[in-house]
């Protein structure tokens, strides 16, 4: 999964330090100098951006400048942004003239000193002119007054099932600690950043915007990746899909800190009874507070004026930065704190902390969100009556903190949705004022993006995360709503008899060359480290098997019943090649080359199990894994990929999901290309066990898994294949229990891709600045500094189309399913998107044989013109004719040139015009059980279907299933009336087969 990196803060500002001197290298250690002068002295940031590796993340290990040692783990704050990441920064001041800087640190590169990269920014925070004493009172009453309903009974109702949450599971928290929330990220323990602010056009700053809460000196930035610096070895770390608490001791001080992904509330308590809110220079310099004093008028006045003491409710607002973004900051107290002491730098008077005497709880919150704003002036009375009704509700909602979150669900089969029960558990907190905690039931944010969601009760909470808005319910600890099941049919299509002679040849030009490649890597030869990896080859090329010859159809019916039956197999082991990924980028070898290439005896051999299980460290939950990325083997995280080693490694393990989306898609296609579900049917409890992923790493605010086991991205397009799949493969084997959850889980995923799909034209843009566009590709929890993170992206062209839109939505997968779900539900957004999509295809100059994300783009592009039924089959035919000689058009090989992608050469343009031919027919197939199809036509009055069935267990029935536009006038088997089951509300038609024999669908009479 591709990262975006915008950052609009200027590097080329900075002044780089590039004199090396002196260099020694003596097997880790390394030390260099480097001279450099100053035009005139003053305070200056040195910024150290260095390699960082899991054995020894901090590369660099001292610095001297003009003799004053600094130890960067003491001295250096980690929380500065880089070209290419995170980087360390330090304060000094140089003197005008010459200065000598010393480097000493540990790395296994060879070459240190071309790695590390020394840059000077001076006066990184402009000074602070002093705020004039303020003092203002203002009689005001919330302009909305909150109603107090009676509160309903939280019992579930009968016929809910219970669903994600009734049981233990991480989410996003699993495996690592720090994590991203509603709006903000805790990179370390108690430090509370706003990472997706560096992708703000307006925001030019070389450090993320944050503070901190943890106790006055401590430096120790307790974490499990970049940028923290102290294991959380020791920690007591309590999860589930909902929220978190986190905490350690710091010298003697019990500190911890609770956040849940239904608050925009962080927790910090202390045993030291006092709260330091620090590291204030990288959250603005507040000027002003807004407050409500005894009697109940609000006060707005500057910090040097600001007592507590007759405090008259248990919030206090910090706004009124000098310049943007103006992130207001509400803190809400438990107790009224002793004592109050605001600390300003000596040299900028600048805010640098604020210290609250007998305080041993605090609630902290940035209340509007992803909202920014240019400097509030403290006298803007708008902004103090809103902040007033906002801060009054969060400083109630906040004292009813939502830690857990059951869900139960019920499906509707009459309207084809998913009902959806969620309850709320709260942690009360009791303050000194008295104030009554006002429980809310929100529902997921991304819920709200979707525009597929419906709920009785979505009251407005005022607060834009980077996931959606939060809406859902007062003054209750349940709420409901309501989602579509995922379209999962995918679209076979019928050979027309007017293409009975072309399609079938054009096919068959491509076939013998790929058959013959394909079969000289019989299984266990492994291209990809997954299981997918072994029907890869033939899994898209059995979709067209009515379109071959009986013969081909017998030898790709063989490969690919051999394959399905090895994958089914919890024992089964691959041999894996160990491969140089980027030649093969690069490259577009010939066959022949290919089959060397990989017969090399310098190749490195690995024996993979298909199938692992992990177990995730918080919550001892485990589950099947059955795809390992290439990364790990190269970076040397897994040296020999046993099951042990697979199970133990402490690293989250990324893009299972996209395994798991192709291995479940191909299954499912070698269930009908095969005709034989007996494999699946054995090997159902693994599949089962696999498919928990998307449980156990389910996340309420985004409603799905993330790509990686701690979530961070939200999605890996290809996993949308295993919902489908998994859905269909269920109803084929009568998987009652498992179908109800399969549909469950689906229609969340199916709300997150809509979500994703729509969110930058509606949400997204408002609060960069930026005009509408498409699309976001993804959400991320921004918990790392160089990853992907909510940004105003720079690649997006004038008509506000962003490139690979399509692509990102299902990477590998080419599931006309997605697509076709965002037709139905969208008609006019996707129509919007699938112009711009085809603009961009016609204006690209060249295709390398590494562009293949193009290839797949413009394979989704046409795909979608094909299967849209309002598009002219003359349109799509010049659209195709077009991109194909621009080069543009899928050939033999889908995406990177790696053994198991080989495709018949035509097979994807086949593909593509029988979909657009299929637009003439009443009907398609969509789903077919113990048989297999030797022919499937249509002659222009009839569908016309030569089958042979397969034996199945006693109970079962072999059938096929069509999507149709309507009911033919009589269905006929083996020229004598057959009955066929025909549901208008879906738009299918499903007939049983008793034998082998001829199955008929007449829609004219003769």
């Amino acid at each position: 999964m591709s990262s975006d990196r915008w950052i609009y803060y200027d590097f080329s500002g900075e002044k780089v330090l590039e004199d090396r001197q002196n260099l020694v290298k003596e097997g880790s250690f390394f030390a260099f100098d480097v001279r450099f002068s100053c035009e005139e002295g003053g305070s200056f940031l040195l910024l150290v951006d260095c390699p960082r590796n899991q054995n020894e993340p901090f590369g660099l290990q001292e610095v001297s400048v003009n003799g004053r040692v600094y130890d960067m783990r003491e001295d250096s704050l980690p929380y500065f942004i880089g070209p290419h990441g995170g980087r360390e920064g330090i304060f000094l001041d140089l003197p005008a003239g010459e200065s000598l800087l010393k480097i000493k640190g540990k790395t296994e590169a060879k070459e240190p000193e071309k790695h590390v990269r020394l840059s000077l920014v001076k006066d990184l925070f402009p000074p602070a002119e002093k705020v004039a004493s303020y003092s203002v009172f203002y009689d005001l009453t919330p302009e909305e007054p909150e109603r107090e309903k009676a509160k309903e009974e939280d019992s579930i109702p009968p016929g809910f099932l219970p669903g994600i949450g009734c049981r233990q599971v991480p989410g996003r928290f699993g495996f690592v600690k720090g994590d991203g929330v509603l709006d903000s990220t805790m990179f370390t323990l108690g430090t509370v950043c706003k990472m997706y602010m560096a992708g703000h056009p307006r925001y030019k700053k070389p450090f993320i915007w944050h503070y901190s809460t943890f106790p006055d000196g401590e430096n120790s930035y307790r974490g499990s990746a970049t940028p923290a610096r102290t294991p959380i070895t020791g920690d007591k770390v309590t999860i589930n899909h909902l929220s978190s608490t986190w905490e350690t001791d710091f010298s003697g001080t019990k500190f911890r800190c609770t956040y849940s992904l239904a608050s925009p509330g962080i927790i910090t308590e202390s045993s030291g009874d006092v709260m330091t809110l620090s590291q204030l220079e990288y959250a603005g310099n507040y000027r002003y507070a807004l407050l409500v004093r005894k009697g109940g008028k609000a006060q707005v006045c500057s910090l040097d004026n600001l007592s507590l003491e007759d405090m008259g409710e248990n919030f206090l607002l910090l706004f009124s930065c000098t310049e943007f973004p103006d992130l207001p900051l509400l803190l809400v107290f438990q107790k009224k704190p002793g004592s109050v002491k605001v600390v300003y730098d000596e040299k900028t008077r600048r805010l640098s902390k604020i210290v609250f005497g007998s305080c041993p709880l605090l609630i902290t919150s940035t209340p509007y969100g992803i909202e920014s704003f240019d400097p509030i002036a403290p006298d803007d009375e708008d902004f103090i009556r809103k902040s007033l009704r906002i801060c009054r509700f969060w400083s109630r909602a906040f004292l009813a903190y939502p830690v857990r979150c059951e869900e139960y669900y019920r499906h509707d089969e009459e309207k084809r949705r998913t009902q959806i029960l969620q309850k709320f558990s709260f942690r009360y907190i009791e303050d000194d004022w008295g104030t009554v905690p006002l429980e809310l039931a929100p529902l997921p944010p991304v819920s709200q993006l979707s525009g597929v969601m419906e709920a009785d009760e979505n009251e407005d909470f005022f607060f834009p995360s980077q996931f959606g808005p939060l809406k859902g319910k007062k003054n209750s600890s349940t709420s409901r709503y309501s989602l579509p099941w995922m379209p999962c049919e995918r679209k076979f299509p019928l050979l027309d008899a007017s293409d009975k002679t072309l399609l079938p040849a054009l096919l068959k030009q491509g076939f013998d060359p790929y058959m013959d490649f394909v079969q000289a890597f019989p299984p266990p030869a492994q291209s990809y480290p997954y299981a997918g990896a072994f029907l890869e080859p033939y899994a898209f090329a059995s979709a067209l098997t009515n379109f071959l010859s009986e013969e081909d159809q017998a030898k790709l019916r063989n490969n690919l019943a051999r394959a399905l039956c090895f994958i089914c197999d919890e024992e089964a082991t691959g041999d894996y090649r160990v491969i140089d990924w980027s030649k093969l980028m690069r490259s577009s070898p010939e066959d022949g080359e290919l089959i060397d290439y990989y017969a090399d005896p310098a190749l490195r051999h690995l024996a993979l199990k298909l199938w692992n299980t992990r177990k995730e460290p918080f919550t001892g939950q485990e589950y099947t894994v059955c795809y390992l990325n290439a990364f790990y083997f190269s970076e040397g995280a897994l040296k020999k990929a046993t099951r042990e080693e697979i199970r133990n490694l402490a690293v989250p393990l990324i893009e299972n999901d996209w395994g798991l989306g192709l291995t479940f898609y191909y299954i499912f296609l070698a269930a009908l290309g095969s005709g034989d579900v007996e494999p699946i049917r054995k090997c159902f409890p693994l599949l089962k066990s696999a498919f928990h992923f998307f449980e156990i790493f389910h996340d309420w605010a985004c409603m799905g898994s993330g790509y990686s086991e701690n979530g961070v991205t939200w999605c890996e397009g290809a996993n949308y294949g295993a919902f489908t799949a998994f859905t269909q493969l269920c109803e084929l084997l009568e998987e009652k229990e498992s179908l109800s959850l399969a549909r469950y889980y689906s229609s969340k995923q199916f709300a997150l891709r809509m979500g994703i799909f729509r969110a930058s034209y509606y949400y997204f843009h408002k609060y960069f600045g930026i005009p509408p566009y498409d699309i976001c590709q993804s959400f991320r929890e921004g918990n790392q500094i160089y990853g992907q993170f909510l940004c105003a992206p720079k690649d997006i062209k004038k008509d506000g189309y962003r490139p690979f839109t399509l692509y990102k939505m299902s990477t590998e997968g080419l599931y006309g399913e997605l697509f076709e779900g965002a037709r139905k539900f969208f008609p006019e957004d996707w129509k919007r998107v699938r112009a711009l999509v085809g603009k961009d295809m016609h204006e690209q100059t060249e295709c390398s044989p590494a562009s293949w994300g193009i290839l797949e783009q413009t394979a989704v592009y046409l795909m979608s013109l094909a299967l849209d039924p309002n598009v002219p089959s003359e349109f799509f035919e010049k659209e195709l004719f077009s991109l194909k000689e621009k080069g543009l058009l899928m050939g033999k090989w889908r995406g990177i040139h790696i053994f198991s992608r080989r495709l018949p050469e035509n097979a994807w343009e086949v593909q593509l015009k029988a979909w657009n031919r299929m637009k003439e027919h009443p009907l398609w197939l969509t789903l077919w059980k113990g048989v297999s199809l030797l022919s499937a036509e249509w002659t222009g009055k009839e569908a016309r279907l030569r089958v042979k069935r397969h034996d199945l267990p006693e109970g079962e029935f072999s059938f096929v299933r069509f999507g149709c536009r309507k009911a033919p006038l009589a269905i006929l088997f083996n020229g004598k009336k057959a009955e066929g089951k025909f549901d208008g509300k879906s738009s299918s038609l499903e007939i049983k087969i008793p034998c082998d024999g001829i199955l008929t669908c007449i829609y004219e009479e003769k």
